[in-house]
């Protein structure tokens, strides 16, 4: 019994040793960890960047701080924290939470520390966390100009894209229509990215869109801004149309196109040889020129000449005629084709000569009434073949050719032929042309007599059916 008395006493003491040595620890912190410490923060200019922070316990004399570059941003779970900063408290699992809900680029490059303070000393610190921010250009950029310009053919021109210098970089091209032009970096000036376009201006560039292209990997979407349409004036480019084909004594008209900007103002046209008036005719504000007779113009050139405020600018072109041709054919063993002058057609008369257009008409005619004369026949035996009657399976049905009528329906009074010639008139009914034994008791014949009757007024047609 004193035994026992004895082993209480002494768990007593060691349960009070014990509980005496955590009230130590826990009041000096002397075992303080951390389960989990902040890590760093990669993250895109303006979104949000978490840091967690959690312990193995906590004193009620001990807080939790923040600590931005080495400065306390908040203590605790203190309600008034800097504007953009918050703090998330899960007291059970001794857990902060730091939250930057609007990243900035005056945050890139922070150093976050999570710190146990007791009083206004820190017991202990966890590890450094960096927090970088991948910049990204303000949304007025890319920036293209100039926005408006007049340019000269063949001046050089020089376009320029800039945006903001951001870590990291952002990459800028120059494009025309689906094709990259621009083949140097862009370069860095004044704290912005810059990137020029140069080139000759040319007539095909008028009217045309050039785009500056900006994208990177922190922007989602990628952004341009674009130049144009770019206004080029050029001088005329002269061009004369002219017919596929000159002939003798036929006129021929050539067309002088200028194409220009601004819009071309005046058409020249020069003839070698210095032509009579009466042989040619400018028309059409003097973009189209009509010789009535080529013929003496061959192997000459024709000059036109188009001016605007750019410039002026020619064409020309060498008339080339070709002599009138005909061919005919001559009867003979072997049809043999010659060709024959203007000169030699009109003194040749021979009547046994034959053009390729009366071969055709003769040989059209007589093709004509052959078809006509094949068809006449066909359309007669039409006309005039008795119609047949069949049946579904393609038996012919015999017609009778006499008609007759019930005597059940017979008038016993004939027509009258005085001046009312009212009746009464039955339909016949048609029957088979063999008829039977005893068919006649049920049938009579009808014939139809047809008698002019003359009335005080006129006279009519009577038809007078009579019963056989």
């Amino acid at each position: 019994m004193e035994q026992l008395f004895m082993l209480c006493s002494k768990l007593n003491t060691l349960i009070i040793a014990t509980i005496c040595v955590m009230f130590f620890v826990t009041l000096t912190g002397a075992e303080l960890s951390f389960i989990i410490q902040p890590n760093d923060q990669d993250v895109k200019e303006g979104e949000q960047a978490l840091f967690v922070c959690t312990v193995n316990s906590l004193s009620r004399l001990q807080k939790v701080a923040w600590k931005q570059n080495n400065k306390i941003i908040t203590i605790g779970d203190e309600s008034k924290v800097p504007e953009q900063f918050s703090i998330r408290v899960d007291v059970n699992i001794h857990q902060y939470t730091l939250v930057i809900s609007k990243t900035k680029r005056t945050h890139d490059n922070s150093e976050i520390q999570c710190c146990i303070r007791e009083g206004e000393n820190d017991r202990k610190c966890s590890d450094t966390a960096r927090l970088n921010i991948n910049q990204v250009p303000g949304k007025e950029f890319p920036e293209c100009s100039p926005k408006t310009e007049i340019y000269r053919s063949p001046d050089p021109v020089t376009l320029t894209c800039i945006t903001e210098l951001t870590d990291p970089k952002v990459n800028l091209e120059w494009w025309v229509a689906r094709k990259m032009v621009s083949s140097r970096p862009a370069r860095e000036e004044h704290n912005q990215l810059v990137l020029r376009y140069t080139f000759d201006a040319k007539p095909e560039d008028d009217g045309k869109f050039v785009r500056c292209r900006m994208y990177s990997t922190v922007l989602a979407i990628e952004r341009n801004c674009t130049i144009g349409p770019l206004n080029v004036q050029f001088a005329p480019n002269v061009t004369i149309q002219a017919p596929t084909e000159i002939s003798v004594g036929r006129e021929a008209v050539f067309i002088c196109s200028g194409i220009a900007k601004p819009r071309a103002r005046k058409y020249d046209w020069k003839l070698d040889g210095n032509p009579s008036p009466d042989e040619y005719r400018i028309e059409s504000s003097g973009f189209v020129l009509r010789i009535f007779k080529p013929e003496k113009f061959n192997k000459t050139s024709i000059q036109c000449s188009v001016s605007n405020s750019e410039g002026t600018r020619s064409a020309k072109f060498v008339i080339n005629v070709k002599p009138r041709k005909q061919t005919s054919y001559f009867p003979s063993q072997n049809l043999t084709r010659r060709v024959v002058s203007p000169d030699a057609m009109s003194q040749s008369s021979n009547p046994d000569e034959m053009t390729i257009a009366m071969i055709l008409a003769i040989t059209g005619s007589c093709s004509f009434v052959i078809v006509l004369l094949m068809l006449i026949p066909l359309c007669m035996v039409r006309l005039f073949s008795q119609k047949v009657t069949m049946d579904a399976s393609g038996r012919i049905i015999a017609q009778p050719d006499v008609y007759f009528e019930p005597k059940d329906t017979i008038l016993t009074n004939e027509p009258s032929l005085h001046d009312t010639v009212t009746w009464r008139r039955n339909v016949g009914i048609q029957v088979p042309v063999d008829l039977e034994c005893g068919s006649e008791s049920m049938y009579a014949e009808v014939e139809t007599e047809i008698y002019t009757k003359n009335l005080s007024n006129g006279s009519i047609y009577v038809a007078k059916s009579t019963h056989v």
